[in-house]
């Protein structure tokens, strides 16, 4: 058995990685946003028994948890700008193989 080349494989993967790349800013975006609030809802709840105390408790796991969310968002657009940008390779290299198909016939 040999594999032949299929250019509708190259097209479907194109189209799944633009379909990733809508939602993964948003996806990224909450998983950061989710780890920070934990980690500093853990913190601050862990420093009084340590015998710290720390004034603004929840402000400042509001200011990290935004922070969070913000790193999250920004993590994400650099993911689906990869992502469109690999997805737009595929399709120029199909669009050369259609061109230079259609200039030999």
């Amino acid at each position: 058995m040999s594999t032949h080349y299929d250019p509708t494989v190259l097209l479907q993967f194109a189209d799944e990685l633009y379909q990733k790349a809508k939602g993964i800013v948003m996806e990224t975006t909450l998983y950061y946003g989710v780890i920070t609030f934990f980690v500093s809802f853990f913190l601050f709840a862990g420093l009084p028994r340590l015998g710290l105390v720390v004034g603004p408790g929840p402000l400042l796991m509001l200011a990290i948890t935004s922070l969070g969310v913000g790193a999250g968002m920004s993590a994400g657009r650099k993911k689906a700008f990869a992502m469109k940008l690999q997805a737009q390779q595929i399709l120029c290299q199909l669009q050369i193989e259609s061109n230079i198909r259609a200039r030999n016939m």
